[in-house]
């Protein structure tokens, strides 16, 4: 377990900074128990003595042997192409650390200015959210975790107008919503990305 006590200077300016997002509550308190390992990976509920001695501690997704929050978010096979996918959309690139502070410090740093450093962090939150809820709904509901669905989803979520709080254009054609300067994304993109967003087609200007 991470004790408060044993926290560094840089661990304390990562807890300090990933409140500063337009992510929900509910999100960001995830994000903050996933950085303290305080979420019921198996070894996690096996130290707690929830698990039986005998129970696999096997990742559901890759099937290798310690469940942990680091191997499930950052070295899993699934989370890395997650990760390599989204680096690609964002047109970013790092080698993956060997933890979430420094992968954290590494996303975080990729800004370029105030509204985009707001854009990436929502991304990452909405990221390890998504591959939390993918894991629980593939041991409690016989899902297939697939990376490339989760990356979709990433990327809706990271667009949703309740989840980003951006400002609505005026106009709506074809079951469409068009956002022109609103987005944080907007100038690090010259061309024109279409992400489907919470059944409806969201258009990055």
């Amino acid at each position: 377990m991470f004790q408060t006590e044993q926290i560094g200077l840089e661990e304390g300016k990562v807890f300090s900074q990933i409140w500063r997002s337009p992510a929900p509550s509910k999100v960001l308190a995830f994000s903050w128990k996933v950085l303290l390992n305080r979420i019921p990976t198996r070894i996690n509920l096996l130290h707690r003595n929830v698990l039986p001695p005998n129970a696999s501690l096997s990742y559901v997704s890759c099937g290798v042997a310690g469940e942990s929050g680091t191997h499930m978010f950052l070295h899993c096979g699934v989370a890395w192409k997650i990760w390599d996918e989204l680096l690609f959309w964002l047109q970013g690139a790092f080698i993956m650390p060997p933890n979430l502070f420094i992968h954290w410090a590494c996303w975080d740093d990729m800004a370029t200015n105030k509204k985009v450093k707001k854009g990436l962090r929502l991304v990452w939150h909405a990221a390890l959210w998504v591959m939390w809820k993918a894991r629980n709904d593939c041991i409690f509901k016989n899902c297939m975790i697939r990376g490339g669905e989760l990356v979709e989803e990433i990327k809706a979520l990271s667009c949703d107008v309740r989840f980003l709080h951006v400002i609505k254009l005026f106009t709506r054609k074809y079951n469409r919503i068009v956002f022109a300067g609103s987005c944080v994304f907007h100038k690090r993109f010259h061309n024109v990305h279409h992400v489907k967003c919470l059944g409806i087609n969201c258009l990055f200007v």
